[in-house]
C-alpha cells in the first residue's frame, strides 16, 4: 500500500462511502456486478437482501434480482461468520474454501450439542449426492424427510446446522427459491468454479472489502471476513499497490488505490436501504455512521437483526418496515428525534422501491 500524503477530516468520509457503495452516483448494471464487487453480500433475510442489491441498479426490479439468482450468477451459502451471503456462483468454492475453517473449527460444542458425528455428516453428504445428483434442487423439508428415512433426526435444529456444515465444506449451496421456500442443488454440478490458491484468495477478498466499503479499517475486515487479524494484514499486505491508506481524524482507513475523497460532502442524498446492508453491518466504529443513542433502534436488543435503515447525506437518520396488503404496500418511515424530513423528500426513494416490488406503496411518515 501507498502511504498517506494527507489528512482528512470524517465529514467526507460517509460521502465516500456511498460513492464506494455505489450509491452516489449509481455505477453498477447487474446483480452480478454488484455482488462481485462487494464479494459478499449478507443473505440472511432473503428479501432484505435482494432489496440490497436491486438498490444499488437504478430501475431495477425484485425480478431482475431473482433473474440472476435463478441463472445461478450470485448464489447463497454459508460462505463466513456462519451466517447466509449472496456471493459471485464462480467465486463461491475459493471463499468457502479461505472463510468457512474457522466457523467449522467453533462448531465442536454446537455439534455435540445436536449429537452430530463426523459420521453422521459423512451420512448426509452421501444421501445428498445421491438425491441431488443430475442438477436436482430440493426443498429443505424434502431433504429434511430423506434425512429423516435414513434415521439422521432433523428436529430441534439438527437438520439445519448439517446443512450449514455440508454447505462450509463446498458440497451444497441455497438455490432460487420454490416459492418462499429455498431449494438446495449440488454446488459443483451448477458452478464452474475459479480456482484460487490461498494468497490469491487473501489478496482478492482484500481488493473487493476495501474497495467496496471505502474507507474502512482492519478491524471492519477482520469482522466482516472472519478472518484472522494475522491473515488480514497478510491479505492487504498481498493487495499491494491496490490498496492505498487514508488518515481520517488521526484514524488510519484502507481504500481502493483510486479512491479520491470528495472536496466536500454531500448534500440532498437519501436512500432507504435494506436490513443488514452492507453499508451498515460491517462497520466497527459506528457512532460515524450514527448517534449513538439510536443504534439500538437499528439493532433492537442486540438480537442479531438489523433493521431497514433510512439514510440521509450518508447518516442512519431513521428506520423503516413495510407491511404487506392485498393490493399495497404501507411503508412506515420512523425518524429518529431531531431529524426533520417531509413526505415531498421521501417520495423519490419511495418510488424507487415501490418499482422494485411493482406495486403501489402508501407511505406512513412518523418521528420517534
Amino acid at each position: 500500500m501507498t502511504s498517506p500524503k494527507q489528512t482528512y477530516d470524517t465529514s467526507l468520509l460517509l460521502t465516500a462511502r456511498l460513492n464506494a457503495h455505489g450509491f452516489e452516483p449509481y455505477k453498477f448494471t447487474t446483480p452480478l456486478e454488484v455482488v462481485t464487487a462487494f464479494g459478499a453480500m449478507q443473505a440472511q433475510d432473503y428479501g432484505q437482501a435482494v432489496w440490497a442489491i436491486a438498490s444499488r441498479i437504478p430501475g431495477s426490479t425484485r425480478d431482475d434480482i431473482e433473474a440472476a439468482i435463478t441463472r445461478f450468477e450470485i448464489i447463497r451459502t454459508w460462505s463466513m461468520r456462519g451466517t447466509i451471503h449472496f456471493v459471485p456462483a464462480s467465486d463461491a468454492k475459493w471463499m468457502v474454501d479461505l472463510l468457512t475453517p474457522r466457523i467449522t473449527a467453533k462448531l465442536k460444542s454446537r455439534r455435540k450439542e445436536l449429537n452430530i458425528t463426523s459420521e453422521n455428516l459423512t451420512h448426509c453428504a452421501k444421501i445428498l449426492t445421491q438425491h441431488l445428483r443430475g442438477r436436482k434442487l430440493l426443498s429443505r423439508s424434502h431433504i429434511f424427510q430423506l434425512f429423516e428415512e435414513k434415521g439422521e433426526p432433523t428436529a430441534n435444529q439438527r437438520g439445519v446446522h448439517i446443512l450449514l456444515e455440508l454447505a462450509q465444506q463446498g458440497l451444497v449451496f441455497i438455490g432460487p427459491n420454490d416459492g418462499k421456500r429455498p431449494t438446495f442443488g449440488l454446488l459443483d454440478e451448477f458452478v464452474t468454479s475459479t480456482v484460487l490458491s490461498r494468497d490469491e484468495s487473501l489478496r482478492t477478498i482484500a481488493i473487493r472489502f476495501f474497495q467496496s466499503h471505502a474507507p474502512a479499517t482492519i478491524k471492519d475486515f477482520v469482522y466482516w471476513s472472519g478472518l484472522t487479524v494475522a491473515d488480514a494484514k497478510k491479505a492487504i499486505e498481498l493487495a499491494g499497490t491496490k490498496l492505498k491508506q487514508i488518515t481520517i481524524s488521526d484514524d488510519l482507513y484502507i481504500a481502493g488505490a483510486s479512491l479520491q475523497l470528495p472536496s466536500t460532502p454531500i448534500k440532498n442524498s437519501i436512500h432507504l436501504m435494506a436490513g443488514f446492508d452492507e453499508y451498515f453491518l460491517p462497520y466497527r466504529m459506528r457512532h460515524i455512521i450514527i448517534d449513538s443513542e439510536h443504534t439500538n433502534h437499528v439493532t433492537p436488543g442486540g438480537n442479531g437483526v438489523f433493521k431497514p435503515t433510512v439514510v440521509i447525506n450518508g447518516v442512519v437518520s431513521g428506520v423503516w418496515s413495510r407491511q404487506v396488503k392485498a393490493h399495497s404496500v404501507t411503508l412506515t418511515v420512523h425518524m429518529f428525534p431531531g431529524v426533520t424530513i417531509t413526505a415531498n423528500e421521501l417520495a423519490h426513494p419511495i418510488s424507487v422501491y415501490e418499482r422494485f416490488i411493482a406495486q403501489p406503496v402508501v407511505s406512513d411518515l412518523k418521528t420517534m
